[in-house]
C-alpha cells in the first residue's frame, strides 16, 4: 500500500527575491530528491520574503512546503580597508596558464588575491557562461574558486606551494550567474607537519554565505617548491616597495 507522507523542508533560503520559478523550481527538487514531480505554485515576495510550495509525486503524492524567510544584512567585515594586494610570483613566467589566476589566461578566471589579517581573499563577477542549472553559478565552478583561494593560503601564508589532498565543498545556497560579485576568502585551520588544512566560504554581494569549503594541502619544502614548481617569496605590494623585500 502506498503511504501519503507530507515532506516539510524547514530552512531553505533563495538569495534573489526575483529567481525565476524554473530556478527555484530545480532548486527545491534537488533538495526533496524526488525522481518525478508536479508544480502548483505561488511566489509572494515581500521584501526579501518568499513563499513556494511544491507538489511532489513520489509513491503517492506527498507535498513539500517551502517556508518564508528573510535574508540577514550584509556582513560589512568583508568590506574592510584593511586587505593588501599580494603580488602573483608567477607572473610572466613561461608556461604559467592556471585558468583560476593566470592573467594572461584567455578562458581563465583571472582571480587576482588580497591578504586581510589571517585571510586570504579574492573576487570575482561571475556570468551566465559559467552557470549549470539556469541563472545559478555551476557548482564545479564554486568549488574551483574555494580551491583556489585555498592554494594561494598555502602560497602567502606559508610561503611554499603544495598540492590539494582533499577537498570537502557543501553548497548552502544557490549562487547567482548575475551577482556583482562574490568575495571568496580562506584562513588556516590547523597545520599537522606538512599537512595543512583550510577553511573557505563564499559570499554573495550581499553578503550572504552561500557555499562553505574546506581543503586538506600537502606543503612541499622550500626547496622542492622552488625546484619542481618554480617558487619564489610571496610579497604583498606594500612589502614589494620595501628595499630587501624584493630578492628571489
Amino acid at each position: 500500500m502506498l503511504l501519503e507522507k507530507q515532506l516539510e523542508i524547514r530552512q531553505i533560503e533563495v538569495i534573489e527575491p526575483t529567481l525565476t520559478l524554473t530556478n527555484l523550481h530545480f532548486f527545491c527538487f534537488s533538495i526533496a530528491l524526488s525522481p518525478c514531480f508536479s508544480t502548483d505554485s505561488t511566489i509572494f515576495p515581500n521584501g526579501f520574503e518568499m513563499e513556494y510550495t511544491i507538489f511532489c509525486k513520489f509513491a503517492g503524492k506527498r507535498n513539500a512546503f517551502v517556508k518564508p524567510f528573510r535574508q540577514t544584512d550584509a556582513d560589512e567585515k568583508h568590506r574592510t580597508m584593511d586587505m593588501k594586494k599580494i603580488v602573483n610570483p608567477w607572473k610572466g613566467m613561461a608556461g604559467y596558464n592556471c585558468f583560476g589566476c593566470a592573467p594572461d589566461n584567455p578562458m581563465g578566471l583571472h582571480l587576482e588575491f588580497f591578504e586581510e589579517g589571517d585571510d586570504i581573499v579574492t573576487f570575482w563577477t561571475p556570468s551566465t557562461p559559467y552557470q549549470g542549472w539556469e541563472g545559478i553559478v555551476h557548482g564545479g565552478i564554486q568549488a574551483l574558486l574555494i580551491d583556489e583561494v585555498c592554494g594561494w593560503v598555502v602560497t602567502r601564508k606559508m610561503q611554499t606551494a603544495g598540492v590539494t589532498m582533499t577537498m570537502e565543498t557543501r553548497y548552502l545556497r544557490p549562487v547567482s550567474a548575475g551577482n556583482k560579485r562574490l568575495t571568496i576568502r580562506a584562513r588556516i585551520r590547523e597545520q599537522q607537519r606538512n599537512i595543512l588544512f583550510i577553511d573557505a566560504e563564499i559570499t554573495d554581494d550581499t553578503g550572504q554565505r552561500c557555499t562553505e569549503g574546506s581543503c586538506k594541502y600537502y606543503l612541499f619544502s622550500h626547496e622542492r617548491a622552488m625546484k619542481t614548481m618554480n617558487f619564489k617569496p610571496c610579497h604583498t605590494e606594500d612589502e614589494e616597495e620595501t628595499p630587501g623585500n624584493n630578492e628571489e
